[in-house]
């Protein structure tokens, strides 16, 4: 069960008379293939409540919303299993409604082997019961509701049946489980995902209509068409990260798509190549001029046959030395920068660079040797490149080899209460 919270309370609807709010349900799913069985969640589906509403009328909302026949759904909540129906939402759930809701489907004969005697205890950490096959056949003859308002059966009236204009109509059946997850699949295929209810966006603070507005799929927040559109054209990362603060979301790809034009989403596309072949750890550059292939050569692969120059890079001399062998080339080189027959531009930049490491105006990334510069700001910087975080003052990584937070190693500021260095501004 994923510990995600209920992102729709944002959407709340107010009125004169009475406060609704829209629950964001999630379905728990069975996926039987190669003879092992997966249980998957599909959502969120909206289910609009009021302020008083209680478990019972939450059972008979989502029979309603879904076609789940109301005795076999099986409820919980944060993890908490919902076992009396007379319990309030707000009860259940908090006054914010911030707990993320659960539905599920008893198995018939699990039913069965409840005891009889006693009210049974609610579980601290219940795990979601396993369900029917889906997609479920279940009737709608075996299983009957009674209605909303059920009228007070009479004891004068005879055993014959009513006549059809005294009776009332007859309830009409609630629609097969199959349509229910026809629209999960549907609602699993669409690339955008409307709110269901008004918000305001967490990037330009207005009001956003429900089908303005968009839901993302991997971590439920909400945020207007236009602000997602524009995180997606600028972010320079692989993947657009969510915009709310803290969320370890991102944008698929076809909500990127989505959001973008044409010219938009191949510039994008681009940047996101490029940002995840800096990032890969044994990505490899065709060394011809101009050239866009790179590929992935992890140890022990020497050569690089590159697809869209058709170039055989060397990877151990980090060039294109086609008809010479590794050794030849090698002495080549060494003997062309010995005689110093590098361009006039060659020789100024290479002392520009020079120049400025000198003046610790810049500096060689620890991680990929990439020259970086910095004007101003905070000591701790990343590389463009390769994502390596750095200390600029000790000109090393900020952490240990095991990542972000790793002490062992870095610069160790502030660790003990001691800076790093006698220059450190002490803000990283």
């Amino acid at each position: 069960m994923p510990k995600c919270k209920n992102k729709l309370r944002i959407g709340r609807e107010h009125n004169q008379h009475l406060q609704k709010f829209s629950i964001a349900v999630w379905v728990e799913h069975k996926v039987k293939a190669r003879g092992r069985t997966k249980l998957t969640l599909c959502g969120p589906v909206p289910i609009c409540m009021e302020q008083a509403s209680t478990l019972a009328d939450l059972r008979r909302a989502a029979e309603a919303r879904l076609g789940l026949p109301a005795p076999l759904q099986r409820w919980v909540v944060d993890r908490a299993l919902c076992a009396h129906d007379t319990d309030t939402i707000i009860k259940i759930a908090g006054d914010n409604i911030d707990k993320p809701f659960y539905l599920s489907l008893d198995e018939p004969e699990s039913r069965n082997k409840e005891p009889s005697v006693g009210r049974p205890t609610e579980p601290t950490q219940p795990a979601l019961p396993a369900r029917p096959e889906a997609p479920v056949n279940l009737e709608p003859q075996v299983i009957q509701l009674p209605p909303a308002s059920p009228q007070q059966p009479s004891t004068s009236a005879p055993a014959s049946l009513p006549s059809p204009s005294s009776a009332p109509p007859p309830a009409a059946p609630p629609p097969r489980p199959t349509s229910v997850y026809a629209a999960l699949v549907l609602a699993e295929q669409q690339a955008l995902t409307p709110s269901p209810c008004a918000f305001e966006c967490g990037v330009c603070v207005e009001r956003v209509e429900g089908a303005a507005g968009v839901l993302l799929h991997e971590c439920g927040h909400a945020f207007c068409r236009a602000c997602l559109a524009a995180v997606a054209e600028h972010c320079a990362e692989a993947a657009a990260p969510c915009p709310e603060p803290g969320c370890a979301g991102a944008l698929t790809a076809r909500e990127e798509r989505a959001l973008l034009s044409a010219e938009q989403w191949e510039r994008r596309l681009a940047r996101s190549l490029a940002a995840a072949e800096s990032s890969a750890p044994h990505s490899f550059h065709c060394r011809t001029r101009d050239c866009a292939g790179w590929a992935l050569c992890e140890p022990p692969v020497a050569r690089f046959h590159c697809p869209v120059c058709q170039r055989v890079n060397c990877l151990p001399c980090q060039a294109i030395h086609e008809g010479v062998s590794c050794e030849d080339y090698q002495l080549q080189s060494r003997l062309a920068q010995a005689a110093g027959t590098d361009t006039a531009d060659e020789q100024r930049t290479r002392k520009m660079l020079v120049d400025l490491i000198a003046r610790r105006e810049a500096m060689l990334c620890p991680q990929c040797n990439v020259v970086i510069t910095k004007i101003s700001g905070c000591d701790g910087i990343v590389c463009t490149a390769c994502k390596t975080e750095i200390c600029w003052v000790t000109r090393g990584r900020r952490w240990g080899p095991r990542g972000h937070g790793d002490i062992s190693g870095g610069c160790r500021c502030r660790v003990g209460g001691k800076r790093c260095h006698p220059s450190c501004r002490n803000c990283h």
